[in-house]
């Protein structure tokens, strides 16, 4: 069954890139008296109605909540609407907006509900996934939630500036080349402005776009360096919790801790062997566990690895530090 679902996936892909190819190069050719504009939507749409039934029988399952359903049934909708040539485009995007309008309502109606259920989250991240994983899947969920907290969060330091109190526990930034991200973005300002004088200063679209990106990559970096600063390693003797910011995170109990070394080599080793939660330029450590434990990451969904690679600003003190909280366990 993961093997069908993941033919189906690679599948939806190809055939929504034909039809995008279709859309732009071939819009005007016809086949069978059909255009490839038009085709392109009937492709769309099938692909559409496939997704919708996989997503029916996973909510039968309860596999899947029934908010699931709700951004498929959009979207058929507003395409089969335009291919049966009964609405304009006007209408299309008015009925769009008022589905979306009340998706946004129940979004924030399922929050007000939860609310004190939220308030004992530590992190926002955890708080939007929860939600988006009632309409989206969990992989677009996981990243959805995680790009609004670094926005927010880079948003957040913007104002508050540098004097935020960092967060108790080990660090894995200071050390690094997060640090020179504000040199970056003034050198991005001036590659942005050039770029602005030569391409977009006639086109008011496209000024707009580069507008939205760069302020959107400027929050994107300070966002990044917030949540790493408060979102650090922290170990005691029930629990060892280990993050990147909000790009991966694991948690395990420190009875499974088997070793750990710090790492200078330049070489990182594969993927599929150590889980990496570490921060380009910083100190690495491997830590090497009795069994596999789940790594949460943004880009992915959960992966269980026995081998972690991290980043600690103080790598002596984060390996001692694990090695008491192994001691205290009491156990052999």
């Amino acid at each position: 069954m993961p093997f069908i679902r993941r033919l189906a996936d690679y599948g939806t892909v190809v055939v929504l890139l034909f039809a995008l190819f279709l859309r732009i190069y071939a819009a005007q050719k016809t086949w069978h008296g059909i255009s490839g504009s038009r085709w392109s939507l009937y492709l769309t749409l099938a692909i559409c109605f496939l997704r919708l039934a996989m997503i029916l029988l996973d909510v039968s399952a309860g596999k899947a909540p029934w908010g699931r359903i709700l951004f498929p049934a959009l979207i058929i909708l507003l395409l089969a609407r335009v291919a049966a040539g009964t609405s304009s485009r006007l209408q299309g995007q008015i009925i769009g907006a008022a589905l979306e309008l009340a998706l946004i309502a129940g979004a924030a109606a399922f929050v007000i509900f939860r609310w004190k259920r939220y308030r004992s989250v530590p992190h926002l991240e955890d708080v939007f996934e929860d939600i988006f994983f009632q309409f989206l899947p969990g992989n677009i969920s996981r990243f959805a939630a995680r790009e609004m907290v670094l926005l927010w969060e880079g948003l957040r330091f913007c104002f508050r500036g540098f004097r935020s109190v960092p967060a108790a526990g080990f660090g894995y930034v200071e050390q690094s080349y997060i640090k020179m991200l504000p040199l970056l973005i003034v050198i991005g300002l001036l590659t942005e402005g050039l770029a602005y004088e030569l391409l977009a200063h006639n086109h008011p679209l496209l000024r707009l776009v580069m507008h939205v990106i760069e302020v959107w990559a400027v929050l994107w970096c300070f966002g990044m360096y917030a949540t790493m600063k408060s979102r650090p390693h922290t170990i005691s003797d029930q629990r060892v919790h280990l993050r990147c910011g909000v790009f991966s995170s694991c948690e395990f109990d420190p009875y499974l801790l088997l070793d750990v070394q710090q790492d200078d080599s330049y070489d990182l080793p594969p993927r599929k062997e150590v889980a990496r939660m570490i921060v380009k330029g910083g100190p690495k450590l491997q830590v090497h566990l009795k069994e596999p434990v789940t790594v949460r990451r943004m880009m992915s969904g959960p992966q269980s690895f026995n081998r972690l690679m991290v980043s600690a600003d103080d790598p002596a003190a984060f390996r001692q530090a694990l090695i008491n909280a192994r001691r205290q366990t009491g156990r052999p």
